[in-house]
């Protein structure tokens, strides 16, 4: 029996890329899926197209019209919004990346085999030049990246409904605080790994990662994103998004600071050399 998968959609002023990646989803092999949208408000023609296509496609729900006020924010409405009791499994999605075709079946399969709650994976960066990037986020999990990083981009994210239905009911519970969090792939991940549910990041690239300039994050690699990391640090955001999510999690206060951070500097993020800007950071009072 093919897994029934709803996609959870977050869009805004998208109507340039929105047409293909529908497609790319509605087109995804051995699944039966639903994707629910939620718009931001779009100035522009994102949600005629949407409606356009919906028209020969009813597994396409639109949202009633809110105005979010960013892409964490619209996602945490989509989260508390759609009823996902009849589902199996629930995924995230971008409004302007393109997904292999096998993305959600074989995300459900690693679910499986690997005994999983919830999963991830690397993502092929691509830009209109034609230039491509594999986007490595599957460095081997330490015990505390959670406090640190995201497991990539959530629009590679998929869960099965149980644990997402323990996420949903937290969100509920702590919207007014989860609303302040920027990144919310990132908080998702902290509250799996907090609870002990098991994710997996999976080596292969699941989509093609589209890279332009309104990208909210984009590629996240190379010595540019090491820069404006260090800026991130340098300014206060990074420890400020760290404390938001220990303290919503309920975590030890010491998890997460300048201390708990050297004294534990190999169990913090993945990448070796993030980790090495991490140390010098806060070895010299930074972070």
């Amino acid at each position: 029996m093919k897994p029934l998968i709803a996609v959870l959609l977050a869009t805004y002023n998208g109507s340039k890329y929105i047409e293909e990646q529908l497609f790319s989803i509605l087109n995804q092999k051995n699944t039966r899926l639903t994707i629910y949208i939620s718009d931001d408000c779009s100035s522009d023609n994102t949600l005629e197209i949407i409606k356009k296509i919906q028209l020969q496609h009813k597994n396409i729900v639109i949202l009633p019209k809110i105005k979010a006020g960013g892409a964490a924010k619209n996602f945490y409405r989509l989260i508390k919004d759609v009823y996902i009791e009849n589902f199996q499994y629930i995924a995230l999605a971008d409004q302007d990346d393109i997904w292999n075709e096998d993305k959600l079946s074989n995300a459900v399969l690693q679910l499986r085999d690997y005994k999983c709650n919830g999963y991830s994976s690397n993502v092929t960066a691509f830009w209109e030049s034609g230039k491509r990037k594999l986007i490595q986020k599957a460095d081997p999990q330490t015990l505390y990246d959670f406090i640190y990083e995201s497991p990539g981009p959530g629009c590679t994210f998929v869960t099965k409904k149980e644990s997402f239905q323990s996420f949903k009911k937290f969100l509920e519970s702590n919207w007014q605080q989860i609303s302040e969090i920027e990144y919310h792939d990132w908080l998702i991940y902290a509250y799996y790994r907090s609870r002990n549910l098991n994710w997996h990041i999976d080596s292969n690239s699941s989509m093609m990662y589209r890279q332009h300039e309104n990208n909210k994050i984009g590629s996240n690699s190379g010595f540019t994103a090491i820069i404006k990391r260090i800026s991130l640090i340098s300014s206060g955001w990074y420890q400020n998004e760290i404390r938001k999510i220990v303290i919503i999690l309920g975590l030890n206060d010491n998890i997460g600071t300048r201390l708990f951070t050297i004294k534990n500097l190999k169990h913090t993020r993945r990448k070796r050399i993030d980790r090495i800007i991490l140390g010098i950071m806060a070895l010299f009072n930074k972070f």
